[in-house]
């Protein structure tokens, strides 16, 4: 199971770990998509030492790859 949450009324992936399980790669070529720009960059949310992406980007991602 992916551990999701909401932040406001969007459904996020709490952390890089989660994100690459989700996505289906290791966290090496998560960390390249990134850094190209293929995967926006993680968000902070206050009270939380992990970052998250909003869940409709990394599908987005899996659409057009």
């Amino acid at each position: 199971e992916i551990a999701s949450c909401l932040v406001g009324s969007e459904m996020c992936i709490r952390d890089r770990y989660q994100a690459c399980k989700y996505l289906k790669v290791s966290r090496a070529t998560f960390d390249n998509y990134v850094k190209a720009k293929k995967i926006p960059n993680g968000r902070k949310q206050i009270d939380f030492k992990e970052l998250f992406w909003y869940k409709k980007d990394l599908d987005k991602f899996i659409e057009n790859n």
